[in-house]
Formats: C-alpha cells, structure tokens, sequence
C-alpha cells in the first residue's frame, strides 16, 4: 500500500430523501469535511493496467447537498433540519489550509473540497450522500454510519482526461474513470486518509452539538473544534 505522501505528512505539525426517521432525536450529529485529490503523476496512469468502470454508483434515494441558503420548506420536518446536508462555506471549514497547501504543491491537485453536517443513523438506515464536482470530474457517494464507532463508506469516480481526449458529442470519449471504493471505521476530530494510485481523499469528521429549537436560526453554520489532527490510513 502506498505510504503517506511528503505533503500529506506535513499536515500533522434538492433533498428528496428526508424523512422524520433521518432526524430522531436520539441520533448524534457531525461536521463532515472532505478534500478529493488527483496525484500529479505522470506515471501513475501508465503503471498499472486500468479497466474502464462500467458499474456506477447508484445514486436514487440518497442525499443530495444543497447551498447553505436554501431553505427546506418542509413543516413535517424539525426545525434544526434546516441544518442538516447543506454545503457548508469556504471561511466555515477547517481543512482550507490543508487543500491550499496541496494546490501549491507539484505532487496533488484538489478536485473537491466540501463540508456539511447531518445526522448519523445506524447502517441499515443510513443513506448516501451524493457528492459532485463542477464539471463531474469527482461523482460519488459517501455514507457514514454508526453502531459502536463510525464507518464511512466511499464509493468514487475520478473521471479523468487522457492525453487524446476531444471534444465531441461522446462526454466520455478520451477519458479514464477511477474508482475508489473503501469502507473504514473513523474516529471524530482525527484527519482520515483514503488512497488510489490515481487519487485520493482526507476526510475529517467532527462531533456537533445541537442548538435548541429556537436559536436554530441564529447558530453559527459550522463551529468545529480545531484541534491538532493525526492522519490515519
């Protein structure tokens, strides 16, 4: 398996799916952030054979984020829902520093930084969450779950352009999918590693403590606790 890469190391100094069930009140909350990367290596494409991936994930029935501005609209639902599988702003994440560090590097490319926050259900009723980049570069899906500790399952494309890619009426011609597919037990406030010869992903995922009902509307959008994080693999 590959080790942590030079730079990764330096980082240790519309929702159609909701339902009641999704927000039970017993169900713990978490800040989810993840940042998707390609490996700028020229030889990675060529070091292994690649099979062209025909299976997709399948993505009916799962959460799909929205802006942070736009409101739900729906009374059946509890008003802290209002929080929940919303894309988070840029100033409210915590690993901008990190994604910032690898655009500056000459070894990783980020394809997508998002976070959001939801409630964690067990793994028979935890759906999806659809993930996307402009341009679908990155579509996938990530379903975190709980029993007695934290599992994310990650399900990705990396739809790459090749050095002969055109551009024509074929939106698949001249390009490579990738696929990371992994299942991995987490701890919160940690920074997770999840590798692909061709890519990869850090994800961190934060405890988040509801406010009461009437304050809702006046809590800050993602309040993480910024401690120092460790990379696991």
């Amino acid at each position: 398996m590959k080790t942590v890469f030079p730079l990764l190391a330096l980082l240790l100094l519309p929702i159609d799916a909701f339902s009641v069930d999704t927000f039970a009140d017993e169900a713990p909350w978490f800040n989810v952030e993840l940042v998707i990367f390609e490996h700028l290596d020229p030889q990675a494409i060529r070091a292994e054979s690649w099979r062209q991936e025909e299976e997709l994930p399948v993505i009916e029935g799962t959460h799909v984020l929205t802006p942070s501005s736009k409101s739900k609209n729906n009374a059946s639902l509890p008003p802290y829902a209002e929080l929940a599988f919303k894309l988070l702003p840029s100033k409210d994440r915590y690993l901008n520093k990190a994604a910032k560090e690898m655009a500056d590097s000459q070894l990783y490319k980020p394809l997508l930084h998002i976070a959001w926050r939801q409630p964690v259900l067990d793994k028979e009723q935890a759906k999806p969450v659809h993930i996307r980049s402009q341009g679908n570069t990155i579509d996938g899906l990530i379903t975190l779950s709980l029993a007695r500790y934290l599992h994310l399952d990650a399900d990705i494309l990396y739809h790459h352009k090749t050095a002969n890619f055109t551009s024509d009426n074929d939106q698949f011609a001249g390009i490579q999918t990738f696929r990371l597919k992994e299942s991995r037990r987490m701890r919160s406030k940690e920074l997770h590693y999840f590798d692909h010869p061709m890519f990869g992903m850090i994800v961190k995922i934060t405890p988040f403590e509801l406010p009461e009902p009437s304050h809702v509307a006046d809590r800050p959008v993602f309040a993480p606790t910024k401690n120092d994080s460790k990379i696991k693999k």
